[in-house]
């Protein structure tokens, strides 16, 4: 078994997923109890070429990755997954997280934003945007408008160049404006669907 601290919440680990860049293997996890405002993203790196099965092969992240941000309003994200824009351009999060700081499994919407990389090599996640934040869509060519743009049920597909085809991930809790970007409805809303690309971002 590999070594995950909990950065104070010791009770779960869960969701693990691994980005693959710069010769290293970054395993990123949600760390705490979900339905806790404390809910979080934590880390271990290994290099490409280690004995992955070996816990020493692993280095722990000292610190959460992705974590609260009272002053956005946004609590426990977490259990979360990674995609690349259309064109490649670019890196992004997708997690849930919630507007309450109690303790309570209600009030989880899906979130997504851009992330970048330090000049270590290392993935720097930020910090989450508020539920109200202008995020921009990803990246890329191909832009198929389904439903009315501005309303809930308005949608967004985009066909990546290296594909030929289409693909998407459905994102409950964000919907498409005129000018293509993706807002949150901040209850249960019509489901969205934008695409993302799985592989070695080397």
């Amino acid at each position: 078994m590999l070594p995950a601290d909990g950065f104070g919440c010791e009770e779960v680990r869960e969701g693990p997923f691994v980005l693959q860049r710069n010769g290293k293997l970054f395993l990123t996890y949600s760390a705490c109890d979900t339905g806790k405002p404390d809910y979080k993203l934590g880390m271990i790196v290994a290099g490409e070429g280690a004995n992955l099965l070996d816990p020493s092969s692993w280095v722990q992240h000292p610190s959460p990755i992705f974590t609260r941000s009272d002053a956005n309003g946004v609590f426990g994200p977490g259990h979360h997954s990674f995609f690349q824009s259309p064109d490649g351009k670019e890196d992004w999060i997708l997690y849930h997280g919630k507007a309450d700081s109690n303790y309570t499994y209600s009030g989880r919407s899906t979130r997504a934003q851009k992330f970048t990389w330090k000049p270590d090599g290392m993935p720097d996640f930020g910090i989450p945007l508020p539920l109200n934040a202008d995020v921009p869509a990803p990246s890329g060519e191909g832009v198929l408008g389904v439903g009315v743009p501005g309303k809930e049920g308005g949608a967004r597909a985009e066909r990546g160049p290296e594909a030929g085809g289409w693909s998407g991930l459905a994102l409950p809790g964000l919907r498409v404006d005129a000018a293509g970007r993706l807002l949150p409805l901040g209850r249960q809303p019509e489901r969205v669907r934008f695409p993302f690309r799985i592989g070695n971002w080397n």
